[in-house]
């Protein structure tokens, strides 16, 4: 039969877009389809206490086993997608598992590299025939009801639009991809009940990425509705274009204002961002290879952090060292942590999809979704989650079918599926401690005034999961409220060498050094390293000026308050507290009195 042929078909054979797929027989192909359904349900999981992505951890790497699993039968014939494909799926997926082994906290690449492979393995499977396509529209379309429904509920009980994913940005971005993806299924698919309830769930959706207010989601719903009316134009029904031309011109003269700051110098959440993109090529090009490590950006990223983006982000919390998780960008995220060879993975995976999709007379649907996950990943980072790595492994799986031809198997094919099943279930088995952790740690955070019961949940979290750094610094800061500073300081060595970059937990370590009556050149050589590691830090220079105070130091303790007060410290307010007797000093009169 040819491709994309319409002919009789055979009993006891799996068909995948008209191509008899000689290799599998149809009762075989139940594990990839539950693993598919595993993994499309993932999104819309998580419960109160547990964290947004720890119950989906178990899932994902259970779902991608599966799939796995089902490519471990021997067969002599398969349906496999084109070079270009495979070399662009493997130098992703290559250059994310090399990172991981090179990354310094390998604790942290193991949760960032089972939502990448799961992708790979979602892209893998469709792209195969492994999983059907014709329910893949309903299924989806179902979801991105669900899923906006949960956020426009939640708004209008007062909360943030997070849905199931916990930030307004990552949700308005799924919501668009989705609505796009829907748009899409409005144009091409045959059957008018499909069509209208996609219509529906666009709609649901849209109004979901309105009431987010995500920039980056707007922009990617309008690049995707772009690209369905440049399908629409290509391959018809003409009034497509129109139809997807009025919403996005809509949107857009809605949006324009709120959308233009995206990119406009003078809005500060723009320059935020630019700050963090320049920081990140920073880290790119000192690691110019393989990356910082997958997941490792975190950890990675503090010598390089740009001052004003710093400075902006300090404002709204001046109490608290805020990090920077992620750079809010893919492609950025990619490159700095995966090296070059995983942004041409990246990049080649993208552009191989959009114009695949493009030139098919049947894929309006993955056009639109992979167009707007594209262009919404230019602000946000949807690299290493899991609702965006399976989603779009499935569209680009499906693009990738498109051209997919019988070609020879072998053993070694088998092979790897059957280590790749045992790599996940192992996966599998550490994510449910990682749930396990999460859930403790969570629980403990809760308790404000049971002290006994928060450490109680913070050792639970550490037994479940001992490279919980977040818990072990937890756990220091409740020995030191209770003046263990031994205690406090052996937990937040342990947290030390799993995050070095860490300013807050180095001047945490060094009140405890203080306390502890260790030599003062120890006390300020850890305030010394938070310094280097953020200059405009004004809680460092602070300590170190108090640090030259009980030394004797004064002229130096002048320089450092001089720091803390360009760096916004209100450094007279908080001297009355500290070192009410400095108020008299002639030397220290400037940091008194009405100003600064």
């Amino acid at each position: 039969m040819a491709a994309g042929g319409l002919g009789a078909r055979e009993p006891g054979r799996c068909y995948h877009d008209g191509v008899v797929n000689r290799e599998e027989p149809v009762g075989r192909s139940i594990l990839p389809i539950l693993g598919s359904l595993v993994l499309a349900v993932s999104p819309l999981v998580t419960w109160w206490g547990f964290g947004y992505d720890a119950l989906r951890l178990p899932l994902v790497a259970l779902g991608t086993a599966m799939l796995l699993a089902g490519g471990i039968v021997g067969r002599k014939v398969g349906v496999w997608p084109s070079l270009p494909w495979i070399l662009a799926a493997g130098a992703y997926l290559g250059a994310h598992g090399l990172s991981a082994v090179l990354a310094r906290n390998g604790g942290e690449a193991l949760p960032a590299l089972l939502p990448v492979t799961a992708g790979v393995a979602v892209f893998w499977a469709v792209a195969r025939g492994r999983v059907p396509q014709a329910p893949l529209v309903p299924f989806i379309a179902g979801m991105a009801a669900l899923f906006a429904t949960l956020g426009l509920g939640q708004r209008l009980g007062g909360l943030p639009a997070v849905s199931t994913l916990g930030n307004t940005n990552y949700a308005g971005a799924l919501s668009a991809i989705l609505t796009c993806f829907c748009v899409g299924g409005v144009l091409s698919e045959g059957s008018r009940r499909l069509r209208l309830f996609c219509a529906a769930s666009a709609l649901l959706g849209a109004a979901h990425v309105a009431v987010s207010q995500s920039r980056g989601a707007m922009v990617g719903l309008a690049v995707g509705l772009v690209a369905v009316g440049l399908w629409g134009l290509r391959h018809g029904p003409r009034w497509a274009v129109a139809a997807c031309a009025l919403p996005a011109v809509l949107a857009a003269a809605l949006n324009l204002p709120r959308v233009r700051q995206i990119v406009d110098p003078r809005d500060e959440t723009a320059r935020v961002r630019f700050g963090l993109w320049k920081g990140t090529l920073r880290l790119a090009r000192d690691h110019p290879v393989a990356g910082c490590g997958t997941g490792n950006f975190r950890f990675e990223f503090p010598p390089y952090r740009d001052a004003e983006e710093f400075e902006i982000s300090s404002r709204s919390t001046p109490e608290a060292f805020i990090e920077a998780r992620e750079p809010h960008s893919t492609p950025l995220l990619v490159l700095a942590e995966t090296g070059p060879v995983g942004l041409a993975g990246y990049v080649g995976l993208v552009v191989l999809g959009v114009m695949g999709a493009l030139r098919s007379s049947r894929l309006a649907a993955p056009l639109g979704g992979l167009a707007a996950f594209a262009a919404a990943g230019l602000f946000n980072s949807l690299h290493q989650f899991s609702p965006f790595d399976v989603l779009s492994g499935a569209l680009l799986g499906w693009v990738a079918a498109a051209d997919a031809r019988e070609r020879p198997g072998g053993r070694a094919s088998a092979w790897m599926c059957a280590a790749g099943t045992i790599v996940a279930l192992i996966w599998g088995w550490k994510a449910v401690g990682a749930a396990a952790a999460e859930r403790h740690f969570w629980s403990a955070m809760a308790q404000a005034r049971d002290v006994e019961r928060r450490v109680l949940g913070l050792q639970a979290a550490l037994r479940a999961r001992p490279d919980h750094w977040q818990a072990r610094t937890e756990l220091g800061v409740v020995y030191m409220h209770a003046g263990d500073f031994a205690g406090a300081a052996r937990e937040l060595r342990g947290a030390l060498e799993r995050h070095p970059n860490n300013v807050n937990i180095l001047t945490l370590l060094a009140h405890c050094a203080y306390e502890n009556k260790e030599p003062p050149e120890n006390v300020e050589r850890l305030f010394r390293e938070a310094l280097s590691l953020q200059p405009n830090y004004w809680r460092t220079h602070y300590n170190l000026g108090k640090m030259a105070v009980f030394e004797g130091r004064y002229e130096e303790a002048v320089e450092w308050f001089r720091g803390a007060r360009a760096c916004g410290a209100d450094v007279g307010r908080r001297l009355r507290q500290t070192n009410p007797e400095l108020e008299h000093d002639p030397r220290f009169r400037e940091f008194f009195g009405t100003g600064k």
